[in-house]
């Protein structure tokens, strides 16, 4: 059977037509696959990259070196890790993310806010580390003693959206001794974080204040000397503890020391763990008194300062000014003014980390400043 040219012609544009849609598919699927796959880039989790190697059995996870405001002691800490991996000691291990925890411990309802924006922040900067946070399980139960959704009230509606949008686990705590009144902030302890035994090691960073680097805070988190407790000294003593940093081992049987001596002899937090924990070697020390700074630290900057290098070798900045009562505080415009560093780069960056806590309570928490009370 011939074919016309007419009918010849037909198959050939045909032909055409299939040919252009092949491609087109196929060009399509490829900018798919690219693009699914920067997606997947830019939401993994962010973890200190391994260091260049020539021999496959040394590419391990190399903690970062940890800013010159957290001192060299952390910095060494991550390095005394790194060798364990090399060496091939039976003292190292494979780093597991869901083992090691970023917590925060909240007593009162106002204590809830503050807490979930450094979670936010850890979210927003990819951190690996699951992030929980512990809250009086009386906010959680009802009068039959039964456990009901985790909430109440604006605490509720805060800590439900932190589950949902930063992956929160939210953790009831009992009273810290048996029997205590559960509706007392004094009846709850940050000797609780001995208590998530689900986790091999956990952080705690004392709020208000602003992570501007998430990845030291994981490297510290994973690469520090296992102790039972590490902490930075105290400011006002170097042989005491401070509680603005601690790392802890949880344990059961350490949990239950703690609650037992202090429903015999009650002390404060701080108290607590200083007594329990006295530095008896230099490894306990986790970096010296000023090695994490504060707001009020900018005050003191000379016309010398380097805003850059100081962003760059800040991780962590506590926000505290004796002269304000907190962040939190719709402080008068002269009071906030008088409290401001003197020298220009200094100033930006107080004002900056100031107005994103200001911003970051309305965009995360839908909460304006507190009004400020004065007795």
């Amino acid at each position: 059977m011939l074919l016309t040219s007419a009918q010849v012609s037909m198959f050939a544009s045909s032909g055409v037509v299939f040919i252009f849609t092949l491609a087109l598919f196929f060009s399509g699927y490829v900018i798919q696959q690219r693009t699914v796959s920067s997606i997947q880039e830019a939401i993994k989790p962010r973890t200190p990259a391994p260091p260049p190697s020539s021999s496959p059995q040394e590419v391990l996870i190399e903690p970062l070196q940890p800013s010159r405001a957290f001192g060299s002691a952390l910095g060494s800490a991550g390095q005394r890790a790194l060798k364990l991996y090399k060496s091939g000691s039976p003292e190292a291990k494979p780093i597991d993310w869901k083992k090691l925890a970023h917590v925060q411990l909240v007593k009162d309802h106002d204590e809830v806010c503050s807490a979930i924006m450094l979670f936010a922040e850890l979210h927003a900067q990819k951190s690996p580390a699951t992030k929980v946070l512990m809250f009086p399980k009386s906010w959680a139960v009802d009068g039959r003693g039964e456990i009901l959704d985790p909430y109440l009230m604006s605490s509720k509606r805060l800590m439900r959206a932190a589950a949902r949008r930063y992956q929160v686990v939210l953790r009831p705590m009992v009273t810290f001794v048996d029997g205590a009144d559960d509706s007392s902030r004094e009846s709850y302890s940050l000797a609780s974080l001995f208590s998530l035994t689900e986790y091999e090691r956990i952080m705690y960073l004392e709020p208000p204040g602003h992570i501007f680097d998430a990845t030291v805070m994981a490297s510290v988190l994973a690469f520090s000397p296992q102790a039972p407790l590490m902490s930075l000294q105290s400011r006002d003593s170097p042989n005491n503890r401070s509680s603005e940093m601690l790392l802890v081992t949880p344990s059961a049987s350490q949990y239950r020391q703690l609650s037992k001596r202090n429903a015999k002899h009650p002390e404060t937090d701080i108290d607590l763990l200083q007594n329990s924990f006295p530095y008896a070697q230099d490894s306990h020390i986790l970096a010296q008194a000023d090695s994490l700074p504060h707001t009020s630290d900018l005050r003191a900057a000379s016309e010398e300062f380097n805003a850059t290098e100081f962003l760059d070798g800040t991780a962590y900045i506590r926000v505290v000014d004796s002269e304000l009562a907190g962040p939190q505080y719709d402080v008068p415009y002269p009071e906030r003014v008088a409290a401001r560093p003197r020298v220009a780069d200094a100033e930006a960056i107080w004002s900056r980390v100031y107005d994103g806590f200001r911003l970051g309570r309305m965009s995360i928490c839908g909460l304006d400043l507190e009004p400020l009370r004065k007795d």
